[in-house]
């Protein structure tokens, strides 16, 4: 696989796709004029775009699941070490971020605690704005290790751990009042769990009969009624994660798109935490956006987001890692 810097390129081309369909799209959409929205909430338009922002989301999930399984817990020193770097290189910018929401109203007080504790898709509805997805994520990273420690130990114990906090997780939204998106997105954060070196997923995506066989899932899915079954769910998603995914693929051979994702990739986390913060802070400004304005917005929200994460890697690494 072509590698830029040690990063892999089609999947960080994947994961920049994704990060500018959610922030330049999906989320700009309510910080346009009103005669230039793409949708609005509550029309087909919108339902039928939020089956693309779910596979979005899955394949976002299934990136972070990748590069997390390529890590081993032998030993408890091991799981202190995952802990550490996930706090460091996540949880830190991510409170950050909560508190600024929070203070400018767009998320309630204690959905700082609930999100970073990794515990509000658990709790009752209506669940934290936008945030809720890096909620959902700390919840995924507690449980790793488990998942880790026992693939270790056997591949097939991995495999089978993750089948049962899925059934859980689905049993919990079945009769209590959890999140139905943590099952279905659960999923894809295990399933690179399956795979046993980073060339195998490369070597599945090019699989030639694997285009026909998602082109009948997809088409079975769009015939069936949507939401009303998790597996129908999963393969919608599945379909669309694929689709970017070979996408992806094809574009890694032209450097010059390569090398221009990988910037937009490794902004992507300071890019989804602080968007909201710089759309609200330009919207009290210069009011609603123009198609210019929210072009502008963008570019100014990668730059701010890449020359950010490049700061806090560097403060990271000199004052954290080296005390």
């Amino acid at each position: 696989m072509q590698k830029i810097n040690g990063r892999i390129a089609f999947l960080d081309i994947a994961r920049a796709l994704c990060v500018l369909w959610i922030v330049s799209f999906w989320h700009m959409n309510s910080y346009l004029e009103t005669s230039i929205r793409f949708f609005e909430f509550g029309t087909p338009e919108r339902e039928n775009l939020g089956y693309i922002t779910n596979g979005v989301l899955a394949l976002f999930t299934f990136i972070s699941g990748f590069f997390i399984s390529q890590n081993d817990i032998a030993v408890k020193r091991d799981v202190w070490a995952f802990y550490k770097k996930r706090i460091v290189r996540f949880m830190i910018p991510l409170f950050v971020s909560c508190v600024m929401l929070s203070c400018g109203g767009y998320i309630k007080f204690h959905h700082i605690f609930t999100i970073c504790l990794g515990v509000s898709q658990f709790l009752p509805p209506p669940y934290p704005r936008t945030l809720w997805y890096f909620s959902m994520i700390i919840f995924f990273y507690a449980v790793t290790p488990v998942i880790l420690r026992l693939r270790n130990q056997k591949h097939e114990y991995g495999i089978l751990i993750c089948i049962i906090i899925t059934l859980f997780l689905l049993i919990g939204n079945r009769f209590l009042f959890w999140d139905r998106r943590l099952a279905d997105n659960f999923v894809f954060y295990s399933l690179p769990f399956l795979f046993r070196n980073p060339k195998s997923i490369s070597n599945f995506i090019m699989y030639k009969w694997n285009y026909l066989f998602v082109f009948l899932i997809f088409l079975i899915a769009l015939l069936l009624p949507k939401n009303s079954n998790f597996f129908i769910g999963f393969a919608i998603n599945a379909s669309i994660c694929y689709i970017i995914l070979v996408v992806s693929k094809a574009f890694s051979n032209f450097d010059v798109v390569s090398n221009f994702f990988s910037v937009v990739a490794y902004a992507s986390m300071f890019a989804y935490l602080y968007h909201r913060e710089l759309y609200t802070m330009v919207k009290s400004v210069v009011g609603f956006f123009s198609y210019i304005e929210a072009i502008i917005c963008v570019f100014i929200l990668f730059f701010v987001s890449y020359l950010g994460q490049v700061s806090y890697n560097r403060f990271v690494n000199k004052w954290i890692y080296k005390a």
